[in-house]
């Protein structure tokens, strides 16, 4: 049996104005939808501490970690060092990046393989640096429904490359509290590179799992690995 491994999850807290949205709107908009944590019975290190970015991610009643996704290729953002990072379909690893030594996983990842169709279903394994060779923090990666899909890849795809046009759609998805769409647009690696944008970003990151993380939330554990 795999040891279990925390996911931290991340409060979206922004330390500035993003698009005429304030910041405290902005916060009083996440206020009523806090991430989810669940209390483990291991006592884990620091460093078997996942932080989930993106996707957006809830824990169900049964303590599963799962990620209704609106988009077909989600960007996979945890914040930290790994040392693989893979998925599964049908129970069958499909893709693997393992790291090294000398360079460890770092960073978001672009979606790795076929977009994710309405309905399909993945598992994401996470393994930290320093975790045990069968510790995976383990996400069920689900594609949402079809007019869901359509509807946000096509907004995503009309965005263009204005760095403004983005955080308005970021901002105009959190007031639809549609906190999975608000996320998968804000990581998405189509989107441009702006200073208002970027400093979003950052403070979600820096915010997100820093002093404003909660957890540890429990991942349920990978039942052949």
């Amino acid at each position: 049996m795999a040891t279990p491994v925390s996911i931290a999850m991340a409060i979206l807290l922004g330390g500035m104005a993003m698009a005429g949205l304030s910041t405290h709107h902005f916060l009083s908009l996440l206020h009523g939808e806090p991430f989810p944590s669940l209390a483990t019975a291991d006592r884990l290190r620091p460093m078997d501490e996942v932080c989930v970015l993106a996707p957006r991610v809830d824990i169900t009643a049964g303590g599963a970690a799962v990620a209704v996704v609106p988009i077909s290729k989600p960007t996979i953002f945890a914040v930290g060092g790994f040392a693989v990072v893979r998925l599964e379909r049908n129970g069958v690893v499909i893709w693997t990046l393992q790291a090294s030594e000398e360079n460890p996983i770092h960073g978001p990842i672009p979606w790795p393989v076929e977009p994710i169709q309405p309905g399909e279903s993945f598992r994401l394994g996470l393994r930290p640096l320093g975790a045990g060779r069968h510790s995976y923090a383990l996400i069920e990666i689900i594609g949402a429904r079809a007019v869901v899909m359509n509807r946000s890849d096509a907004l995503l795809g009309g965005l263009g490359a204005d760095p403004a046009t983005w955080a308005r759609a970021v901002g105009d998805r959190l007031e639809q509290s549609d906190l999975a769409l608000a996320i998968a647009l804000l990581f998405a690696f189509e989107g441009p590179s702006g200073l208002d944008l970027d400093a979003l970003r950052l403070a979600v990151f820096q915010h997100g799992c820093g002093k404003g993380a909660i957890g540890p939330a429990r991942a349920y554990p990978p039942s052949v690995i």
